[in-house]
């Protein structure tokens, strides 16, 4: 577990991990999270063994999470570059060269 912004308590710490009414950061496309806290983890899905990278975001009460390559790398960048300053991002979509859709993040300015 990779800890990346100030998460208070236990309690908390284990429902951004492991909480059964966290939404599917895909369901969340277009909207703009503030990230109170956030949590980027492996977790080991139990049907193939294979380690799933997560990002697991709380904004305004609510936990948003997704396992996209391509959301963690970004929202990675923007918290490196920003710190404990972290501005409010947009879950951005768009589609592949294979034509698949994906989920990304920007900052929402």
């Amino acid at each position: 577990i990779y800890v990346q912004s100030d998460v208070p308590e236990v309690t908390e710490l284990y429902l951004m991990l492991k909480n059964p009414d966290s939404v599917k950061m895909s369901d969340a496309k277009g909207q703009t999270l503030h990230p109170d806290a956030y949590v980027l983890f492996d977790d080991v899905n139990q049907g193939t063994g294979e380690v799933v990278h997560i990002v697991s975001i709380r904004s305004n009460g609510k936990v948003y999470a997704t396992n996209s390559a391509s959301f963690i790398r970004e929202f990675d960048m923007i918290a490196e570059a920003f710190g404990d300053e972290m501005p409010d991002i947009e879950v951005t979509t768009g589609k592949s060269s294979k034509g698949r859709q994906y989920i990304s993040c920007a900052v929402k300015l």
